[in-house]
C-alpha cells in the first residue's frame, strides 16, 4: 500500500516548488499529473528554431530579501545559482491613444516621472505608496506570524473591501492617471475590479525592486531538479477524487480505481475544480462554497508566437515588456514575440460559430497583428496561434471580495478540509510561482487546524 507524506497534483512552478521544499524536509512526496510526458508537462514550445515559454506572467522580483520573492524560494529550493536571469531596464511601455508612457522602476523616480506627465499628482502618488506599504508589512506579518489583527492600521481597514477602482477614486488620483494606473492590471489577468490590496503589493513590489525574466525556461529546472533528488512522479494519472474522512485529508483515488494515502494534497487545480470536481458534495465544508461561488470567470486569450529574422529593436519595440489599448500585452526578447490578446467578451467564440474555424484564426491574427502599427509582416519567419479554445492563459480574474487580507482575517472562522491546499486560491503571487507559501513552505510550519488557505 503506497503511503505518502504529500501528494501534489499537477505539474507546474508552484507545485515542483513545493516538492522541492518537502524534499528537503525529507518528506516522502509524489507528484502526479493526468498528462503522459514531461514535453508535454512543461509550459515550452518549439517553434523552429525558436523556443517559446507559454508562461504569460514572466515577471519576477530582483530583490532577494523579500519574503515571498522568487529568488528567496529558489534559494530555500537550493536551484538559484542554475538559474540565468536577464533584468529589465523599465517596468513597461504603455501605449494611450498616440501617446506612449515609459514607467520606470524605482518609487521615487517612478513619482517624479508620472508628476511630470500628470502635473499636481505628486501627493496622491506619495498617498498610494505609502499606503502600499502599510499593505505590504501587513502581508509580511501574514507570512510569518499569526499577527494581532487588532493592530491592523486603520488606514489599510478601509480599503481592504475596495476595489482598485474605488481605491484610487479614493485617494482622489485624476482621471488620466488612474487610466493609465488601471492599465497594470492587464499583467495580473484582470480589470480594475482587482482587489485594491492585491494591486497595491503588485504596484510597490515591481515598482521598487524591479523585475528580471528568467532566460531559461523556470518549469523544466525545476522538475528535472525534482526527478534529480530522488522525487516521485506518476504520469498518465488521473485523480478522480480525494478521499476525506470527518474533514481530513486521507488520500487519493485515481481513475483507475486506485488509492494512494496521504495526509496532506496539494493540489495545484483551480480552486473551483479542486471543490467541485475532486470532492463530493457532502465532503465539501459549506465555507469554502462561500469563496468559490464568488470568484468570477475570467478572461480568454488569444496568443501569437513570432519568431523574427531581425532583433525587436529593428522593428521598434525597445521594451521587454509593453501594454498596447486595454487589452494586449507584447513581450518582447531578442528576435521573438509572445501577444497576448485578452478577449473581454465572446467575440471568437461568437465568429468560431458564424465563420469557419481558421477563417476566425486568420482574421484574429491579422487584426492582432495589425493592433502592432508595426509593420512585421516582411520579418516573421515563424509563428504559431494558440487561440482560446486551446488555452485559457487566464483562467480566472479576482474580484473585490476575493483579498487575500480579508480572507485571513476570516481565518479563524475559516475551517476547510485539513490536510488540503489549494495554490490557485489566492491571489498571492502575481510572479508566476501561485502562493508557494502557502503550499510547499508552510504545509510543514502550519498549526493543524488551521485553514488551508
Amino acid at each position: 500500500m503506497d503511503q505518502y507524506d504529500a501528494i501534489v497534483i499537477g505539474c507546474n512552478i508552484s507545485s515542483l516548488i513545493s516538492t522541492l521544499l518537502l524534499l528537503k524536509d525529507n518528506k516522502k512526496v509524489l507528484l502526479i499529473d493526468k498528462k503522459n510526458t514531461i514535453g508535454e508537462i512543461v509550459h515550452k514550445r518549439k517553434i523552429g528554431r525558436y523556443s517559446f515559454n507559454y508562461d504569460l506572467h514572466n515577471l519576477y522580483l530582483k530583490n532577494n530579501t523579500f519574503n515571498y520573492s522568487l529568488n528567496k524560494i529558489l534559494n530555500m529550493c537550493n536551484v538559484e545559482n542554475k538559474i540565468r536571469f536577464v533584468s529589465l531596464d523599465n517596468l513597461c511601455n504603455i501605449k494611450i491613444k498616440d501617446k506612449e508612457y515609459v514607467l520606470p522602476f524605482g518609487i521615487d523616480t517612478f513619482i517624479d516621472y508620472l508628476d511630470n506627465e500628470f502635473s499636481g499628482s505628486r501627493d496622491s502618488l506619495n498617498k498610494l505608496f505609502n499606503l502600499a506599504k502599510l499593505v505590504r508589512d501587513i502581508y509580511d506579518e501574514i507570512y510569518v506570524n499569526n499577527i494581532d489583527y487588532s493592530n491592523i492600521d486603520k488606514e489599510v481597514i478601509k480599503i481592504i473591501d475596495m476595489t482598485l477602482d474605488k481605491g484610487l477614486d479614493y485617494l482622489k488620483i485624476n482621471k488620466e492617471l488612474k487610466e493609465l494606473l488601471c492599465k497594470l492590471t492587464v499583467l495580473l489577468g484582470t480589470d480594475s475590479n482587482i482587489s485594491f490590496t492585491d494591486y497595491l503589493l503588485f504596484l510597490i513590489n515591481v515598482v521598487e525592486r524591479g523585475i528580471q525574466v528568467p532566460k531559461d525556461n523556470l518549469l523544466e529546472l525545476l522538475l528535472y531538479e525534482y526527478i534529480n533528488k530522488g522525487g516521485n512522479v506518476r504520469l498518465n494519472s488521473k485523480v478522480v477524487n480525494l478521499i476525506i474522512d470527518d474533514n481530513i485529508i486521507n488520500g487519493i483515488r485515481l481513475d483507475n480505481g486506485e488509492v494512494i494515502y496521504t495526509t496532506k494534497v496539494i493540489s495545484s487545480i483551480s480552486l473551483d475544480k479542486t471543490y467541485g470536481d475532486l470532492i463530493e458534495a457532502k465532503d465539501i465544508p459549506r465555507i469554502a462554497l462561500k469563496h468559490i461561488n464568488r470568484r468570477e470567470k475570467g478572461y480568454k486569450v488569444f496568443s501569437i508566437y513570432i519568431g523574427l529574422n531581425k532583433n525587436i529593436d529593428y522593428i521598434g519595440i525597445k521594451n521587454y515588456i509593453n501594454i498596447i489599448n486595454d487589452n494586449m500585452i507584447v513581450y518582447g526578447y531578442k528576435d521573438m514575440l509572445s501577444i497576448h490578446y485578452l478577449l473581454k467578451d465572446d467575440i471568437f467564440i461568437n465568429s468560431v460559430n458564424n465563420r469557419n474555424y481558421y477563417f476566425t484564426i486568420d482574421r484574429m491574427t491579422k487584426k492582432i497583428i495589425d493592433e502592432l502599427n508595426m509593420n512585421i509582416y516582411d520579418y516573421i519567419e515563424e509563428i504559431k496561434v494558440i487561440s482560446p479554445f486551446q488555452k485559457e492563459v487566464f483562467d480566472y480574474k479576482i474580484n473585490n471580495n476575493d483579498s487575500f487580507i480579508a480572507r485571513w482575517m476570516n481565518h479563524d472562522n475559516e475551517k476547510y478540509v485539513e490536510g488540503l491546499y489549494v495554490m490557485n486560491g489566492l491571489n498571492g503571487d502575481i510572479f508566476g510561482y501561485n502562493s508557494s507559501l502557502l503550499s510547499g513552505i508552510e504545509i510543514n510550519n502550519r498549526n493543524e487546524g488551521d485553514s488551508n488557505e
